[in-house]
């Protein structure tokens, strides 16, 4: 075809200088190049649309207008006017370009879809992530200058964590930094009697500063105040024979209402809590709450607070069981207040042996920090994942996005060719990423709040302040900023490649190959790296998850159930009558069908331990070593079935007499104490406080004598060791509620235990009964929620990586059709083809797997602490991950390249 041809005189005509010229010369090789591939007429018609398409129209309206404006050497001339296109202000002009992207979208419905569709997962999925973390660890505390309170802990010389003792917090409550402080002494599980029969209550022991301190006024009554202490001794309170004065109690809003249906005349009534008489003095407003360090104290709110009646400064400096709270001054910066305690715990070290002997310090953070610490490394792994899952996404559309770019290379090129800017290219493909992006954010907004609801469903009660967790604005702003992320990230790439097209000169030839392949082989290799990161590390915690759960911890767990006793001072005051109840329920229980050993055991495996120094002989000389011990009962250890290796394990007669102690320990202690010597037999010592009778000694080591040793057992935590284990007779500390643990054959209904238990004694209140299986369970959830989320999340991953890189590689592939086929035709094999385009597919994947190794071997580092019996660098998931995506490589490049090289030849070039 000549210039002289009806459609290309028309565009000559209407298109004047040196532009014009230009732009039917590239229309007239341009259908040089598509006759000779796809036939005279075709091309004919691909000429006629390129000629009439509305948008050449509109650029040539342009060109004519510029042109105008210009002489002969291209500069302006005093006459020009400006085009409309010239005053366009940038917000029509942003509106122009968002129309632009969704015509061009709305051609591809399929397309879109699955584009909107991806990041809409992406997006809802980080969005409700983000509001749980929000929720738990950003969310202010619920209180007038919540950022101003401070929590005061103490640590020792292995930083363990400690809390304080009654004259280390009351020294602590006159540091110079702190505004208002107040003491707290912990919650507690009990019993409080209204009629007859006790009902469970959770309490928490405050100071009398403790409302004061967060601020908040009762909705009724009043809350503490100096004159509701009584300061009793510890001699007073442990004194069976010693008449309590009266306390004072505030109740929670939830547990006012659903206890004494909101009646506001409950104020001044008696309450009897752990046979106690208690007057209720106050009921705060909804939602009140303490907000302690989720690492020391329970997440279920408790149910009222209780004037502590301790007089602080006569208890032991190392009795440790109180923590501080402090509000410091407006400004005032963490550092004055560690100052600050760093020199009282250096003065209480100097002057006070308790202190220096395992040197205590203390030390200050912010409550909000505090609050939900426990739950921070997880939730932060939690939403590493995600943000790796949307960058995968991102990835995936960015390829669909480059694909499209690909497609609409004749497009391109004739825009540039009539004059349009590279920037107006990036821009029209910046468009496109900002609209899916838009729509994706939109439909992800919407998916947040089911997930968001669904997240807070799932997650274990371990997780603190759940009941923050909700999508408001900071999270609406986080969805805003990632979207606008989004777009830009997924856009960047198509943008460039746009604005790179070939300027008018270059001709609108649309197979640009060699960038075209090295902006695929970057989008292959940065979706698979990140995918084998997330990969990764998932099943590297899903390893260890699975290593958690296989773990034998020594002892039986199935069929084994325990439940508490609350044995108040006023029902049970001696050691003598608390023996008797031991001994009444085990043989209650025991007539029971299927009920095969109980027995008494505090704390069981599994929900903690005390720790103790345990000196080998009475010589205050003697060797002493760090311990657990658990108070033990005849029969806790058969229902555990702890086996006994040497010696035998507790009997009845072993408790009758409160002085003379007995201890069962563990192969650890007795390899530790005795290498060479049988341990049945020997004797150790260990501190006890004694009360009552008003001959309390702090100070008095007790002679206990080893009866046996058993195996050792993971007592403490599954997935650590335990220290070297001592179980000693129950008279070693007599106070505290007692674990009851039962062995049968059958499922033990509380209701079942209850009866029995009446049986001998009605009094105390029972907790439910819950199996060893269910506290095990209970202890690992928020482990086991997050990792199986994560897991969830890298199989999305991994199936959005496979998919786009198989997309991807199977569309590169098929753009080689033609050479492919051309190649086989002049003889080359055609299973050698394949195998060459496999391998070349493999390369880069293999580049990507390689950088995700690395990533992954520098990222997992900051997971270990959650790792068990598996290391960072396991070989077995590194090699699987990078197996899985090098086998969906090799399909993706087999597959297309097999069809290509076997298809008609003279059919692929009509």
């Amino acid at each position: 075809m000549s210039r002289t041809s009806l459609p290309l005189r028309l565009l000559a005509r209407r298109l004047p200088g040196r532009l014009g010229a230009e732009v039917v010369d590239e229309l007239e090789e341009a259908y040089r190049e598509r006759s000779r591939a796809s036939g005279p007429v075709s091309a004919h018609i691909w000429l006629w649309r390129q000629v009439l398409h509305p948008d050449t129209a509109r650029l040539v309206r342009a060109l004519g207008d510029a042109d105008r404006r210009h002489d002969e050497r291209g500069r302006p001339t005093t006459t020009a006017r400006r085009t409309p296109r010239a005053r366009r202000r940038p917000l029509s002009e942003l509106a122009w370009h968002l129309r632009f992207g969704v015509r061009g979208l709305a051609r591809r419905p399929g397309l879109t879809l699955s584009i909107v569709s991806t990041l809409a997962l992406g997006i809802g999925a980080n969005t409700a992530v983000f509001s749980v973390i929000d929720g738990v660890l950003l969310e202010p505390l619920p209180f007038p200058d919540g950022d101003r309170l401070v929590y005061v802990w103490g640590a020792t010389s292995d930083d363990a964590t400690e809390l304080l003792s009654g004259p280390q917090a009351a020294e602590v409550l006159q540091v110079d930094a702190f505004e208002d402080a107040a003491l707290v002494f912990g919650f507690g599980r009990t019993s409080m009697v209204r009629e007859v029969l006790p009902e469970p209550v959770r309490t928490l022991t405050v100071g009398h500063g403790f409302f004061h301190l967060h601020a908040v006024e009762p909705l009724l009554g009043r809350g503490f105040v100096a004159s509701d202490e009584f300061k009793l001794s510890n001699e007073q309170i442990r004194d069976p024979d010693f008449v309590r004065p009266v306390g004072a109690v505030v109740l929670r809003f939830e547990f006012w209402r659903d206890r004494f249906g909101a009646d506001p005349g409950v104020l001044g009534d008696l309450m009897d809590i752990s046979g106690h008489r208690h007057r209720i003095v106050g009921v705060m407003p909804p939602g009140f709450r303490a907000h302690l360090p989720s690492e020391l104290e329970e997440t279920v709110p408790e149910d009222v607070w209780i004037m502590s009646p301790y007089d602080q400064p006569s208890f032991p400096r190392d009795t440790r069981f109180v923590r501080a709270i402090a509000r410091v001054p407006d400004g005032t910066g963490l550092d004055r207040v560690q100052d600050e305690l760093d020199q009282l715990a250096s003065w209480q070290r100097a002057n006070f042996p308790e202190d220096a002997r395992d040197d205590f310090r203390l030390r200050a953070s912010w409550l909000q920090d505090e609050a939900g610490a426990t739950a921070r490394q997880p939730l932060a792994t939690l939403l590493a994942a995600v943000a790796f899952v949307l960058l995968i996404a991102c990835a995936n559309v960015a390829t669909l996005l480059l694909v499209r770019a690909f497609e609409r290379d004749e497009e391109l090129r004739l825009r540039r060719a009539l004059g349009a800017s590279r920037g107006h290219l990036a821009s029209l493909a910046l468009s496109e990423s900002l609209v899916v992006a838009v729509c994706g954010g939109g439909i992800g907004v919407a998916l947040a709040q089911p997930f968001t609801s669904l997240l807070v469903e799932l997650a274990p009660p371990e997780i603190p302040r759940l009941d923050s967790v909700h999508v408001d604005g900071s999270v609406l702003a986080f969805t805003a900023a990632l979207t606008i992320g989004v777009a830009i990230l997924a856009g960047l790439l198509p943008a460039i490649r746009s604005a790179r097209t070939a300027s008018p000169g270059a001709g609108l030839r649309a197979v640009g190959s060699r960038r075209e392949r090295a902006t695929g082989s970057v989008l292959v290799t940065l979706e698979v790296a990140l995918a084998v990161v997330l990969v990764t590390g998932s099943g590297l915690l899903l390893r260890s998850l699975g290593n958690t759960f296989a773990v034998d911890p020594g002892y039986a767990t199935d069929g084994v159930y325990t439940w508490e006793a609350n044995l108040t001072t006023p029902t049970h005051p001696s050691w003598a009558s608390r023996v008797t109840y031991f001994r009444d329920v085990q043989e209650s229980l025991l007539a029971e069908p299927g009920v095969r050993a109980v027995g008494v055991m505090t704390p069981v495996p599994l929900d903690g331990v005390d720790r103790a120094e345990v000196r080998l002989g009475m010589d205050e000389s003697a060797r002493a070593l760090l311990a657990d011990y658990r108070r033990t009962a005849p029969g806790a250890l058969e229902a555990l079935e702890i086996e006994v290796v040497q010696g035998r394990s507790f009997e009845w007669r072993d408790m009758e007499d409160f002085d003379r102690l007995f201890a069962v320990v563990d192969e650890r202690f007795a390899r530790a104490a005795w290498p060479s010597l049988p341990a049945v037999g020997q004797v150790i010592s260990m501190q006890r406080r004694e009360y009552g009778d008003g001959s309390r000694v702090w100070d008095d080591w007790k002679r206990i004598e080893v009866i046996g040793v058993v195996e050792s057992v993971r007592g403490r935590d599954v997935r650590t060791d335990d220290l070297p284990t001592v179980y000693v007779t129950y008279s070693q500390n007599m106070w505290g509620r007692p674990v009851f643990v039962a062995a049968s054959n059958t499922p033990l209904p509380s209701q079942v235990v209850r009866e029995r238990s009446a049986l001998t004694d009605p009094r105390p209140l029972l907790t439910d009964v819950v199996s060893l299986d269910e506290i095990g369970a209970e202890r690992l959830s928020a482990l086991h929620f997050a990792l199986t989320l994560i897991g969830l999340f890298a199989l999305l991953g991994l199936t959005l990586a496979a998919t786009g890189v198989y997309g991807l590689l199977s569309y590169s592939v098929g753009r080689r059709a033609r050479e492919l086929n051309i190649r086989a035709a002049l003889g080359a094999d055609g299973p050698r083809l394949s195998t060459e385009v496999v391998r070349s597919g493999l390369r880069m994947t293999g580049v990507g797997v390689v950088a995700g190794w690395a990533a992954a071997w520098w990222l997992t580092r900051f997971i270990e602490s959650l790792l068990f019996d598996v290391t960072p660098l396991d070989p077995l998931t590194y090699v699987t991950v990078g197996g899985m995506l090098l086998a969906v490589a090799g399909v993706a490049s087999w597959v297309p390249a097999r069809t290509a090289w076997r298809r008609d030849p003279v059919e692929l070039l009509r």
